[in-house]
């Protein structure tokens, strides 16, 4: 014994097929475009247009409010982040003060980075010449970590055992 029942599509009148079984109604519509374009005539649904992308968009009618002018949580976002960009770069341009105070604070935020790093890679450093028992193994992570070239002053001596001095 077959479940299917054949329907019609109350907005394009297209025959369709459903499956009955389970809980919930029996679909009215023969697709979600045909749905969608139910709600809106309906006044369920309107549609807009996205402030940022252009696309067209439905949603639901609230009681009140106003029309999302976003399709999408990510166009929401990079409609705030240009509007406060674009009110800083305004505010950056005409007053002198607040230019000087973003210039300090992004010199400390480039410093505040370097330091970081630089704590970074010395730690990883420290730990990989931890593991090395070998001079000359030691001698190369040095220098890749240094940038130094093979015959360097600063290196030659203290690694390969000879003392500080020369002798």
């Amino acid at each position: 014994m077959e479940n299917k029942v054949i329907l019609q599509c109350e907005r394009c009148g297209k025959s369709f097929s459903y499956e009955k079984g389970g809980v919930g109604r029996m679909p009215k519509f023969c697709s979600e475009e045909c749905r969608n374009e139910h709600r809106v005539r309906s006044g369920k649904e309107k549609q807009s247009i996205c402030k940022v992308c252009g696309k067209a968009f439905a949603y639901q009618v609230k009681t009140r409010g106003r029309a999302p002018g976003f399709c999408s949580e990510e166009c929401r976002k990079r409609y705030f982040l240009d509007l406060h960009n674009g009110y800083i770069r305004k505010r950056y341009h005409e007053d002198e003060e607040f230019r000087n105070r973003r210039k300090a604070q992004n010199a400390r935020y480039a410093r505040d980075r370097r330091a970081i790093e630089k704590e970074k890679t010395t730690s990883e450093l420290i730990n990989q010449l931890t593991e090395i028992s070998d001079p000359g193994q030691v001698r190369s992570l040095l220098e890749r970590h240094f940038k130094l070239k093979s015959g360097s002053h600063s290196l030659s001596g203290s690694i390969s055992g000879g003392s500080e001095y020369g002798e």
